[in-house]
């Protein structure tokens, strides 16, 4: 790790302006993650491969340090190394076989074994794009119908540390793998939540994990969620959109998740917008006049002002439903071909509520209703509040 801090250093000061990019094998891999506590080490772009970086290590920690772009972490399905690094010892991951699955982390596979993207092709066609412009190319793995997961064993192994055997003697390996393929072997998680809105309409955004504990490879969807404010029924909200699955954004609502893999998925859901469809229209009409779309905003100038301005406001605060009280969600969701639900609680308060009514002020600015500046406000912060959610029962 010292000769990784030294060298970069060297290098800084030969070329003080030139753009750093790393390509980090096995430990290499940990070694990187050691090396970033160092904040002067600054990143454009990073590549793993063969990583035994741990599970843990989260890139929003030094989102300063690592660039705009995630970090490209290629790894084989066929590498037995990162498993037994993980299994064998403490403080390493079998990252570079099942990936992170991780937000700022974007987990591309090949039919690899530990050293195999050392070739002339692989770096041309899969390392170079990403080194010169970010773009991150699928490999032919990754789309093939016919791929097939890393071999169940491998998942075996990295959940049942060989350090450990000794100790834990054969009727505790046989119990690990009984509670590995038997019971809750796919279901879906509430990892946290925030509330915010836009013009008015009560908006979610929720993190959920997708834990499958079963044998084989599934998917899971979000088939349904429901909204139900203090002392009312239940009412559905619309998806808006998935923004983000383990650093990258899906491109359909079944997200895939391997054999004895977790999977984190960032989704946004809307109250209904009946009747609001004009509304927008003048408000993309209005900013796209206004020559907005490829611009930074700016908190001290004024893009939206008049009768449309007083209408916004004005719909905005009409339907505005956050309000003081015990708030309860619904979740329906499918794996596994079986149907799963969930319904939690979470509290809002008074300050919450004045907080996100706020935003209503920033409408002038743009922040908070042009929707390319609508998840900041003109401090730079964001207006979505966190809330602390509560499971309650498991519905049938």
């Amino acid at each position: 790790m010292r000769k990784i801090i030294q060298e970069y250093r060297d290098l800084r000061l030969r070329y003080p302006q030139a753009s750093i990019s790393v390509i980090a094998h096995s430990f290499g891999t940990y070694a990187l993650t050691k090396a970033l506590e160092e904040p002067d080490l600054v990143f454009d772009r990073v590549i793993f491969c063969g990583s035994i970086a741990p599970e843990s290590f989260r890139v929003t920690r030094y989102r300063a340090q690592l660039g705009r772009d995630p970090i490209l972490n290629d790894c084989g399905t066929h590498d037995i190394l990162p498993v037994l690094a993980k299994s064998s010892s403490w403080g390493y991951g079998a990252t570079g076989t099942f990936g992170f699955g991780a937000v700022g982390i974007r987990d591309r596979f090949s039919k690899f074994s530990h050293s195999t993207y050392f070739k002339r092709e692989f770096v041309r066609d899969y390392w170079a794009p990403f080194l010169r412009d970010g773009t991150i190319i699928g490999t032919d793995w990754e789309i093939d119908p016919k791929r097939t997961a890393p071999p169940y064993w491998q998942s075996l192994i990295a959940a049942i540390p060989v350090r450990w055997i000794a100790v834990l003697g054969p009727l505790g390996i046989l119990g690990v793998i009984a509670n590995m393929a038997a019971g809750d072997a796919a279901r879906v998680r509430l990892e946290n939540a925030y509330v915010s809105h836009y013009v008015g309409l009560s908006q979610l955004y929720l993190r959920f994990a997708f834990e499958n504990k079963s044998l084989y490879n599934t998917t899971f969807t979000i088939d349904r969620m429901d909204l139900a404010a203090p002392g009312e029924s239940y009412k559905l909200l619309n998806l808006e959109g998935i923004i983000n699955c383990n650093g990258s954004v899906p491109t359909d609502l079944r997200i895939f998740v391997e054999a004895g893999r977790t999977s984190y998925c960032d989704y946004s859901f809307l109250t209904a917008s009946w009747g609001m469809q004009e509304l927008y229209k003048q408000l993309e009409k209005h900013f796209a006049s206004q020559n907005l779309f490829n611009t930074l905003p700016d908190p001290t100038k004024v893009v939206l002002d008049g009768a449309l301005l007083e209408q916004v406001k004005t719909t905005a605060s009409q339907r505005f439903e956050w309000r003081p009280g015990e708030w309860r969600l619904k979740v329906q969701y499918r794996a596994l071909d079986q149907t799963g639900a969930a319904e939690y609680t979470f509290p809002i308060n008074d300050a919450v509520v004045a907080s996100l009514k706020k935003l209503i002020d920033h409408y002038p600015t743009g922040f908070g209703v042009f929707p390319p500046w609508r998840y900041f406000t003109p401090t730079g912060q964001q207006p979505m509040q966190q809330i602390t959610i509560r499971k309650s029962t498991d519905p049938s």
